[in-house]
């Protein structure tokens, strides 16, 4: 969200506002994947199937092009792997040309792109979506993701097939 970089550009940035817009970027992807669910659901009254396939459709075309822009010239990038609202890269070389990438996403693709992490070791399950990563700084913990529905201390209705 445009208003979230700006905010955060600034030599001091307004707390609130960060909170605030950080609020609205999440709002507009719950909506965004609650509407391609509630469309696709066939007990929902106005369910409509091309309304959830555009939706999808329109979100697997943005992250297939980022990652055709990240992979081809000047960047080179090497994809490790994607799923619904992360791309993942490696051999990026510096902050700066991952910065660089952002700024064309948003100009080419229309959408709002952001930094969010930068891993210094990551192991990749094979798995849909799943992976745990750290950033080499002490003071970070490890990131665990898509590890939640696969213990078997979670509830029966919340794992997920192995």
């Amino acid at each position: 969200m445009q208003l979230l970089e700006e905010e955060k550009s600034k030599p001091n940035p307004n707390p609130q506002l960060v909170a605030e817009y950080k609020v609205y970027q999440l709002t507009a992807k719950v909506l965004a994947n609650a509407g391609a669910g509630l469309f696709g659901m066939e007990y929902f009254e106005f369910s409509n199937y091309i309304v959830n396939e555009l939706i999808t459709g329109e979100g697997r075309r943005i992250h297939k092009e980022m990652e055709r822009i990240g992979k081809n010239a000047p960047y080179n990038f090497k994809v490790i792997f994607g799923f619904t609202d992360s791309t993942f890269f490696t051999d990026v070389g510096s902050t700066e040309r991952a910065y660089q990438f952002i700024a064309e996403c948003k100009e080419r693709l229309g959408v709002t792109v952001e930094l969010k992490n930068v891993f210094k070791n990551m192991i990749v399950l094979n798995l849909k979506d799943r992976y745990l990563a750290w950033s080499g700084k002490e003071e970070d913990d490890p990131i665990y993701k898509g590890f939640e529905g696969l213990s078997d201390s979670a509830p029966k209705w919340l794992r997920r097939k192995k």
